[in-house]
């Protein structure tokens, strides 16, 4: 088995880096992370002496925006590799051929790439110092499972139609986290559709009752979002 998914795993990278806007949006976002623990400080001190306020506060907020761009990105790559053998499926020519065409090992090893990767990013940014390694685990947990949650919608709205609609329904999930953190009650209503916020609470809540309520709100919301797209929306628009 672990050949089987080593050998997918080395496939999808041949046929990403032939995706060289995937390879660039992807590169953009790591040399943010890195630059963030080391920029923000430096920003935070220059708005204090300008304006009397600092802004530390909302070191976690853009760090959990950042993280939560990371399962989104990996899963639409994915989506694109599958969406890119099914069209070369038929070409005998073409050096990416072999690639093998089981989902399942698709959806398992995207989303243990992007559990490692967020585990590394935690540990370089550190967005919610203030709990432990078990909600830390918990919370990356909950962010590697959305992974193919977005492979699977982007597999069957590749087309440029759906696609379209897809970038755009990714882009609001993702600006509901920082804009229903930073907003009173009872605005932060208009961010309960979003499964990265409620993951952010899960991570950042206090009793771990009410964490683990709103880890199970976030899979709810998003098992409903998959069912919809998949058997309503998307197969106007997909092939």
């Amino acid at each position: 088995m672990w050949g089987k998914l080593k050998s997918n795993f080395l496939a999808d990278l041949k046929i990403i880096s032939l995706n060289h806007r995937l390879l660039i949006v992807f590169s953009i976002l790591i040399l943010l992370i890195i630059l963030l623990p080391v920029c923000f400080p430096v920003i935070s001190h220059s708005a204090y002496l300008e304006t009397g306020v600092l802004p530390v506060k909302f070191y976690t907020l853009i760090s959990l925006t950042i993280l939560s761009l990371i399962p989104v990105i990996i899963g639409i790559i994915y989506g694109k590799v599958i969406s890119d053998e099914t069209k070369t499926k038929n070409d005998p020519d073409n050096a990416v051929r072999k690639v093998p065409d089981s989902i399942y090992f698709r959806i398992f090893s995207s989303a243990i790439f992007s559990f490692l990767l967020i585990i590394l990013i935690i540990w370089l940014i550190k967005p919610v110092p203030s709990q432990g390694w078990l909600r830390t685990l918990y919370a990356a947990i909950l962010l590697s499972i959305q992974t193919p949650f977005v492979l699977l919608l982007t597999r069957r709205g590749f087309k440029k139609i759906a696609g379209s609609g897809l970038k755009s329904f990714y882009m609001l999930i993702l600006i509901a986290l920082p804009l229903g953190l930073l907003v009173h009650h009872p605005w932060n209503y208009f961010a309960f559709f979003s499964p990265f916020y409620w993951i952010a609470w899960a991570w950042m809540i206090g009793p771990q009752t009410e964490a683990v309520i709103c880890g199970s709100i976030a899979m709810i919301i998003s098992s409903a979002v998959l069912f919809v797209m998949l058997k309503y929306i998307l197969p106007r628009h997909s092939v």
